[in-house]
């Protein structure tokens, strides 16, 4: 049998040499299955505390615009639907013109119930559209005493004005077992009357937690 020319020898050899067997690829796609199984959680993690930090922007935000609704409305936040001089308003209707968000933009369907700042970025986008909302206002701004009012809180960084939620609602009662826990580790975010913003375990907000109440 004649040998073949060299050209064609070195061809053959390098067909060869580039070619997998089967237990290369086996160890090429184990190790992609090990990098994955390590790199995924690392990386949802990372998106986690992203977005984490992206709702506490939001109520940041949030917080500003309550100050300055302050300012304009006799020292007073907004008032809950069915409470004040329009009561046919959420307290985010009435908050939307002072954090960016159009006049009539928000209300009753076919509008959104939250859009904005007031969605937190983790806030399964179907719930949303069901009209359930991200944040809610502490309901003891209503009772007696605080009645709203900003000048009233004694001690505004020991005092809770909004918790996160996921319910067709504006308010949040600690004693209903509300909050809702979005963020790694079983947390939520808290933005407290002095216009800071804490991340703590659901578990860590009993409804007796003196932070709830003004006093």
């Amino acid at each position: 049998m004649p040998t073949p020319p060299t050209n064609q020898r070195r061809e053959i050899r390098k067909h060869h040499s580039c070619a997998f067997t089967l237990i290369e690829l086996l160890v090429v796609i184990a190790i992609v299955a090990i990098l994955s199984a390590i790199l995924i959680p690392v990386l949802s993690s990372i998106r986690g505390k992203a977005l984490a930090t992206k709702c506490a922007s939001n109520l940041r935000q949030i917080y500003t615009g309550l100050e300055l609704y302050a300012q304009d409305n006799d020292n007073t936040y907004p008032r809950f639907y069915g409470y004040g001089s329009q009561p046919d308003q959420t307290w985010m209707q009435k908050l939307s013109p002072y954090v960016g968000i159009a006049d009539n933009q928000l209300g009753s369907s076919p509008k959104a119930r939250s859009a904005g700042v007031f969605v937190c970025p983790s806030h399964d986008i179907e719930k949303i559209e069901n009209r359930n909302v991200s944040y809610a206002l502490n309901l003891f701004m209503r009772q007696p005493g605080w009645e709203f009012k900003r000048s009233v809180i004694q001690e505004p960084p020991k005092t809770i004005l909004i918790a996160e939620i996921d319910r067709n609602s504006e308010t949040i009662s600690p004693y209903d077992n509300e909050i809702v826990a979005r963020h790694p580790n079983d947390t939520a975010n808290f933005l407290f009357a002095d216009g800071h913003v804490e991340t703590l375990k659901t578990s860590s907000i009993e409804p007796s937690d003196p932070r709830w109440r003004w006093e």
